[in-house]
């Protein structure tokens, strides 16, 4: 109730929110979770940040839906760590969402193309990346392209993606992108 209490200071809330973090976290705390859970809508961006932050952390799967409506919040920075935590939960349906909403949801922002990146890489297949690499928007291209090659490194994402069973090696799928019409995309691609 502290962390909700909007009579208290900023940094008061968030030191209680984090807290049942923790709970939430360390001992799979429902309750905890469910009250970080009502925060995502708190009128406090900061406070929304951080819920949503420490839900993502925790693996909090029960909050993927109304963390996913978060990825379009007014505000970047909630924008931001929506992005990574629909990502770090496996939140699926926030994949369809992100192709089909990304100019909106990240615009020119490269720290949000950076979470979207994160995101997509833990959420698509690469049967959607084959699709996407097809689009006649660059953005999409770009994306996809920066998902394969984060797919590449095996350090970036912490796993191999796999296709039968079998580590998949992405890079091949990057090559096409080296004669992209777009100048930017080809580059990116060397």
């Amino acid at each position: 109730s502290l962390a909700s209490s909007e009579r208290l200071p900023r940094l008061g809330r968030l030191h209680a929110l984090w807290a049942l973090g923790q709970l939430a976290s360390r001992h799979q705390s429902a309750a905890a979770g469910k009250a970080l859970v009502a925060m995502i809508d708190d009128a406090d961006f900061e406070v929304r940040t951080q819920a949503i932050r420490v839900l993502g952390e925790a693996h909090f799967s029960d909050a993927g839906e109304k963390i996913s409506a978060h990825l379009s919040d007014e505000n970047p920075r909630v924008r931001l760590f929506a992005l990574l935590a629909v990502g770090k939960l496996g939140y699926r349906p926030a994949e369809t969402i992100l192709w089909e909403n990304y100019a909106q949801i990240v615009g020119e922002d490269r720290y949000l193309r950076h979470a979207a990146v994160a995101a997509l890489s833990q959420l698509s297949t690469v049967e959607t990346l084959r699709e996407k690499s097809q689009s006649t928007e660059a953005s999409i291209r770009l994306l996809t392209l920066l998902v394969y090659r984060r797919w590449s490194d095996p350090a970036d994402v912490g796993w191999f993606p796999m296709i039968n069973d079998q580590p998949a090696d992405h890079t091949a799928a990057i090559i096409p992108f080296l004669r992209d019409a777009d100048p930017w995309i080809a580059t990116e691609a060397a």
